[in-house]
Order: C-alpha cells, then structure tokens, then sequence
C-alpha cells in the first residue's frame, strides 16, 4: 500500500472488517509513534536495523535499507530473524 493514505486509524478499520494491510507510512500519519520518527541526519543506523511498535493491534516499524523506511503492517508480527532480507550488498 502506498504512504499517501496509510494511517494507524485506516489499518484498524480495515483489521475489523477482516482485510490485511502492509504498507509505507509517512511519520506525520495520524497516531504514527514519535519514537519510530527519528531524524535520519542526526543519527546513523547499521543496514538491516528493525525497530517496532504495536499501536492499536497495528505494527509500526522502522527498518533501515538504503535509507530509512517506515511501514505498517497489520498481517506480520516482529519476532527473530524471520524479516531477514538475503541479497548481495555492494
């Protein structure tokens, strides 16, 4: 799903009505949690680098590929190596 009009609150309404979402997410999103809205130029995160919260039964994560990618997610949980992305890095 794209970032325009992924929020907390839509995840949750879709949730109910049984529908799965994952998505990007733009940090200024409606309940989007400040602790996952860091500043990418004031600090400097390994590659690969998850963190998550759950916010009304809505995961919100931050994962650091290229640059810093914000998404949530209604069909995944956090947990172990299962995010993992295998691929040759230059």
């Amino acid at each position: 799903m794209d970032n325009t009009f992924s929020s907390i609150p839509l995840f949750c309404f879709l949730r109910d009505k049984g529908i799965g979402a994952c998505g990007t997410v733009r940090t200024s999103s409606k309940k989007f949690p400040k602790e996952l809205n860091i500043d990418k130029r004031k600090v400097k995160y390994d590659w690969n680098t998850r963190s998550g919260i759950v916010v009304d039964s809505v995961l919100a994560m931050l994962w650091v590929d290229n640059g810093l990618v914000h998404l949530l997610t209604t069909v995944h949980q956090f947990r172990g190596d299962d995010w993992d992305v295998m691929r040759k890095r230059r």
